[in-house]
């Protein structure tokens, strides 16, 4: 098993026995590791889609239902489930966003980087964007 779906796994588990990334992780600490996301990622209300959608707001939001022009076959049938963003479906898909989407929902996602967080900086990211409503 890959290190990355080892970790999501895990990391799902560890949501669904009552732990939370806003309990687990520290917000102000995610914003420094998200800076590496922002050449991709605006999150300021109202802010343009970048290279990939805005993230205001995500934690909560149905997957694919902002104006983003390009989302990927697997996020358009992670929204055809209507399915949500919360902390365990990012814990899962940040580290590897394309397995994730076709393992869950059948489909590939593209375009984004698998991303190399270690488990305190993959809650502090997820602390964040909860952070941000």
């Amino acid at each position: 098993m890959k290190a990355t779906t080892f970790f999501a796994v895990a990391f799902a588990a560890a949501i669904a026995v009552g732990s939370s990334a806003a309990q687990a992780g520290d917000a102000a600490a995610g914003e420094k590791v998200f800076a590496r996301c922002k050449s991709c990622h605006s999150v300021g209300k109202g802010e343009a889609h970048r290279v990939g959608p805005n993230l205001h707001g995500v934690v909560g939001r149905k997957c694919a239902s902002t104006d983003f022009p390009r989302y990927s076959a697997g996020l358009k049938a992670c929204a055809a489930k209507g399915a949500a963003w919360d902390a365990a479906s990012l814990g899962a898909y940040i580290p590897d966003a394309a397995g994730y989407l076709d393992k869950t929902y059948g489909a590939k996602g593209a375009g984004m980087t698998p991303q190399k967080l270690d488990a305190t900086q993959l809650a502090d990211v997820i602390a964040y964007l909860e952070s941000l409503k």
